[in-house]
């Protein structure tokens, strides 16, 4: 039994160099976005917390702590790799979004969330990602992307990608989208035709996500 606290190290091992699959599964399982993603982090700096712990047991009572000493760095090493190949952002800690003061009138969409992308931007492609599962999991809610481009092959990319799960327009008012943002793709928020809300890419991170689909829950 002694040695259990070791074998532990085996599926903090799988956490850590799966934990993408891992979270994504969970997501598929109903689990909340914040909750699929900070479970994992938890888990992993516990048993590095736990060594620590018993190392300085062992330390008071004279022992010989080699093993827990080599299983803090083992376990340290594999929670900081997971943190480097998995980042925490600003909106994965707390709701990171920006109430817009102008509440700008968007033609033809009254609710829901809409994404502005440009063409053969790769984190708008990656973020199509992000909306289909958005959508799966909450078929109600209503997903624009608007490609700021006057060429239907632009559109028409986008539209392969979305496979038909959400709407996909291309748009010539580039002055309108310019003023709302210049980093791409923007997430907005919109309630009764207005855009009340936006986050940079990198502020859309899971707290965003449960926030949006709680709206419509």
């Amino acid at each position: 039994m002694k040695f259990l606290k070791y074998i532990l190290l085996l599926p903090v091992a799988v956490l850590a160099f799966y934990s993408e699959a891992i979270s994504a599964y969970l997501i598929d399982l109903g689990w909340s976005w914040t909750m699929s993603k900070w479970w994992i982090y938890i888990l992993l700096w516990i048993l590095p917390i736990y060594y620590i712990v018993d190392m300085r047991r062992r330390q008071q009572r004279k022992e010989r702590f080699v093993l827990p000493v080599l299983s803090f760095v083992l376990s340290t090493t594999m929670a900081a790799f997971h943190f480097v190949e998995y980042p925490i952002y600003d909106g994965d800690i707390a709701g990171a979004g920006v109430v817009m003061q102008e509440e700008s009138t968007i033609d033809g969409f009254e609710e829901g969330l809409l994404m502005i992308s440009i063409p053969g931007c790769p984190y708008c492609f990656e973020a199509t990602t992000t909306l289909k599962k958005l959508k799966e999991r909450t078929p109600d809610l209503a997903i624009r992307q608007v490609v700021l481009s006057d060429r239907i092959s632009d559109m028409e990319l986008y539209k392969e990608v979305a496979e038909g799960k959400y709407e996909v327009d291309t748009t010539s008012a580039y002055s309108f989208y310019r003023t709302i943002t210049s980093s791409y793709p923007t997430f907005v928020l919109v309630k009764d035709g207005k855009m009340q809300k936006q986050w940079r890419n990198s502020a859309f991170g899971v707290v965003a996500k449960d926030e949006i689909e709680g709206l419509v829950e």
